[in-house]
């Protein structure tokens, strides 16, 4: 087989045809050694020559595939006129890539070629790692995203998911203060938004416990910016170091920490600015602002709804309060959705989003900016009350530091650690252990959260259900994989199921599960037995699952009393730590 193809390489006559071989070489690389790779890269950098650069011609993304066959050899041995070929090339296609603007597609097709020139040259780890970095500066703004080039690093990675080590390695260079703060603001805010929007996203890489290896690269970085009096830039790099390191947290004590690295810092900062004072004012009603970072029919949006469809239902509340609902638009993170807009805009409600004109779907926007017009608004409208219903954003921080109403409340929805100045209350529907005194209150969901097209749900449940025995009892989890992924629950999961073999267990929601895998079988986790369902619909699976364990250190939230509420017959066992 392997003498077959190499003799195919050697007498195909078209860059089809290489490609072709290509493809069936990736297809059956399992079966193929070293030496064998070796010798095909020296006859692909020939055909990659002849068949397509001394053609005039540029090979199809699909040539990025070579990074595939080149991953496990070390050193290609090209012969000098041919190594020093590709090194010339490569050097022209980066004087191409020098002479146009970030915008410009053509910038992604001399970027991904540079890589393939490299590939020979320097090798993979090298040459991969210099396309990541050189990736997380190109400028997405303005790119025709249909065009195949632009898209190239997202389809390189669908058929070489780059080891974790060298992604954290390239990324790891990038924000060394000294190079980071001498890039243009664009290529800045690039790295996050690719590193976040592409990078993170990838199911390989989503919420993988090294990322948490960037806590203190992370925090530095603000440190800088902040001794550098560039907040705004502070606010960019806060905001993308949330939704990475926040996702990661399972403990109460890990929020602290994050706490202390990012949020005070902001904090203090924006406590020696001086900005415009709150005046006096009387309103006839009380004007109560709750603040979001988006409007989405997430868990927290089910509490937030449901209190506010009952107290737009209380008279007494009516006559003496004008509810707000204010989102401060991350379309970093998504867009609000219309249909969530629509249901607040429906129990009486407004909702509002100020400040939107700074970005215009930009998603390079200035944070600090959008957060001065955001306060400006409150202060333009008198409003009595704040309530923040997210922690540890840069803008929700600067908000309540910088003062927009005479009384701030902190709601929280997990983190109970969250502290900055400014916040004169922290209220919680439910409660965690902290050095902070928070005033705790029930809120009953709404039956068209907990229950919605019921027979419908139950009746893909059953179709579910049918994967295994009517014997086995089906334990599982819905929600973030993250809040399993740790040693005590993967621990008490084996003793279970190793006790009681008619058990299966379904881990339901996004995340990394690479990193579950090697706690199974660190634990000795039955595989057989452990199911990887994905993102799933709550209410059908609350359905399937006959018993919730819940997730510690840190708890499932909402979604624990989404399945509480499909019955008697379901039972959820949690356990103190």
């Amino acid at each position: 087989m392997q003498a077959v193809l190499l003799e195919k390489t050697r007498q195909c006559e078209s860059g089809s045809e290489f490609l072709a071989l290509l493809h069936v070489l990736i297809k059956t690389s399992t079966h193929h050694d070293k030496a064998f790779f070796t010798s095909f890269l020296e006859q692909a950098a020939v055909k990659l020559k002849t068949l397509f650069f001394d053609q005039g011609e540029l090979p199809p993304r699909e040539i990025l595939q070579l990074s595939i066959v080149c991953k496990d050899v070390l050193h290609v041995s090209l012969e000098p006129s041919l190594k020093r070929y590709f090194e010339t090339l490569a050097q022209a296609f980066w004087g191409e890539y020098a002479k146009l603007g970030d915008a410009q597609s053509e910038k992604y097709l001399y970027h991904a070629l540079i890589c393939v020139c490299e590939l020979f040259t320097l090798g993979y780890h090298e040459s991969i790692k210099r396309y990541v970095k050189r990736t997380l500066l190109l400028d997405t703004r303005g790119a025709n995203l249909e065009n195949e080039w632009v898209r190239a690093f997202e389809y390189h990675l669908s058929m070489d998911t780059f080891d974790m080590a060298l992604v954290r390695e390239a990324i790891s260079e990038l924000l060394v203060p000294p190079f980071f703060f001498a890039l243009p603001k664009a290529h800045q805010r690039a790295i996050f938004f690719w590193w976040l929007h592409v990078i993170w996203t990838h199911p390989a890489y989503m919420n993988h416990p090294s990322w948490g290896s960037f806590n203190e690269s992370l925090a530095l970085l603000c440190q800088e910016a902040l001794l550098r009096n560039e907040l705004a830039t502070q606010m960019y790099i806060h905001f993308f170091a949330y939704q990475i390191l926040g996702n990661l947290a399972q403990t109460q004590e890990a929020w602290k920490r994050f706490n202390e690295a990012f949020n005070l810092p902001q904090s203090n900062y924006v406590k020696s600015l001086h900005v415009k004072a709150l005046e006096d004012f009387s309103n006839p009603k009380k004007k109560i602002v709750f603040v979001k970072d988006r409007i989405v029919e997430n868990s927290p949006f089910k509490v937030e709804y449901s209190l506010l469809s009952a107290l737009m239902s209380d008279e007494a509340f009516t006559q003496n309060y004008e509810p707000y609902v204010l989102s401060m638009g991350y379309i970093d993170k998504a867009p609000d959705q219309e249909g969530a807009v629509k249901k607040l805009e429906a129990l009486g409600v407004r909702v509002v989003s100020p400040a939107q004109s700074v970005h215009q779907g930009e998603p390079y926007y200035d944070h600090l900016t959008k957060a001065m017009l955001i306060r400006e608004w409150f202060l333009e409208q008198h409003i009595d009350i704040m309530v923040g219903c997210v922690n540890g954003y840069d803008m929700m921080n600067f908000l309540f530091v910088s003062r927009c109403a005479p009384k701030q409340i902190y709601w929280s929805h997990g983190d109970f650690h969250y502290d900055v100045a400014g916040i004169d209350k922290r209220i919680s529907h439910f409660s965690r252990q902290s050095s902070f005194a928070y005033e705790t209150f029930d809120v009953s969901i709404l039956e068209e959260f907990h229950k919605p097209e019921e027979e419908k749900h139950k009746a893909l449940a059953l179709e579910i259900r049918k994967r295994w025995s009517e014997e086995m009892v089906i334990l599982g989890s819905i929600g973030r994989l993250v809040k399993m992924d740790n040693d005590d629950y993967m621990q008490t999961l084996s003793t279970i199921m190793r006790s009681n073999p008619n058990t299966i267990y379904l881990a339901c929601g996004t995340g990394n599960e690479e990193s579950l895998k090697q706690k199974i079988v660190k634990y000795a986790i039955p595989q057989d037995r452990f199911f990887f369902e994905g993102f799933v619909n709550p209410h059908v699976y609350g359905y399937v699952i006959d018993i919730y364990l819940n997730t510690f250190p840190e708890p499932s939230g909402e979604s624990v009393n989404e399945f509480a509420s499909k019955g008697e017959n379901k039972y959820v066992v949690s356990l103190d730590m």
